[in-house]
């Protein structure tokens, strides 16, 4: 549980010294009023979820949301050699992190959508579960596989003058990959699940 909070106090720390440095305030107001906007909707809903710290547990999601700033912006397309970049002065990091952490969102709404469509019973109760474990305890999980899609961004985006341009297949390997991790997930979720009934 420690290593989780220490993750987590980690990952928000990256984000605002990122932020800052590339002069992204809004994306970083926009994570606050959402993170202070639900925290009181879920203490209304929920007495008492201030004192736990559950508040504070997905990062991510707040984040994420406030990337429309980020990606109204500070987001170009370059016609000529069909790619999207940001904006100087953001740094190729949070580029990285603004592409990864909506690729892997997409991803889990994909993922969901498909689960409600295949909402018959079956199997279909046990993926909706895994994935709602995967997002909401645990977070750790969720970060990690953030990183392991910025790194594969690093590795095969190019650059030009230090500013990472992303090609639409770019974009497509960082969604395929969250797609694979996060069906990793559910399978152990299950194969735990038939293993401990078992």
């Amino acid at each position: 549980m420690m290593v989780t909070w220490a993750a987590i106090a980690l990952y928000i720390g990256v984000f605002i010294h990122q932020v800052i440095r590339s002069q992204q305030k809004h994306w970083l107001w926009g994570s606050v009023v959402l993170w202070l906007g639900f925290g009181l909707i879920g203490a209304r809903l929920l007495p008492g979820i201030w004192r736990g710290g559950a508040w504070l547990y997905q990062p991510y999601f707040y984040i994420t949301l406030a990337s429309f700033f980020f990606f109204v912006s500070a987001w170009q397309w370059q016609r000529d050699s069909r790619t999207f970049y940001a904006l100087p002065p953001v740094t190729p990091l949070l580029s990285y992190w603004a592409v990864a952490a909506l690729m892997q969102h997409l991803a889990y709404l994909i993922l969901l959508l498909l689960v409600r469509w295949q909402s018959g019973g079956g199997m279909a109760d046990f993926v909706r579960l895994a994935l709602a474990q995967l997002y909401v305890l645990h977070p750790l999980w969720w970060m990690c596989v953030h990183a392991v899609l910025m790194l594969l961004l690093a590795a095969t985006v190019r650059k030009q003058n230090g500013t990472p341009h992303f090609k639409v297949v770019d974009l497509q390997a960082a969604f395929l990959s969250a797609l694979i991790m996060m069906m990793a997930y559910v399978l152990y979720n299950i194969w735990q699940f038939v293993v401990m009934w078992n």
